[in-house]
């Protein structure tokens, strides 16, 4: 829901947004335009996958996180995964 939003909401603005979920077989083309992309609708483990594997994503500049339903991933034991990503990212 939340990037069919973004989809539509972007057409009117300078924003490049990007769906990244696990079970998708394209990695390797998501790759191609992750680095580039302003805003990620994502699961844990595929932004960790992007975070450890894609040398153009750079995250140094990164202002704003979103956790959408961020007690559900917790309680679901994506508590790991978490902790290894915002190890990539700023911390102030």
């Amino acid at each position: 829901q939340i990037f069919m939003v973004l989809r539509s909401v972007g057409n009117r603005h300078d924003l490049s947004a990007a769906l990244l979920i696990g079970g998708k077989k394209e990695f390797r083309k998501e790759m191609v335009y992750v680095g580039r992309t302003n805003i990620f609708v994502a699961t844990p483990g595929r932004l960790l996958q992007h975070l450890e594997r894609s040398p153009d994503l750079d995250c140094s500049d990164l202002e704003v996180l979103v956790l959408d339903e961020a007690d559900r991933i917790l309680d679901l034991g994506f508590k790991v995964q978490l902790e290894r990503i915002l190890e990539y990212l700023p911390r102030e």
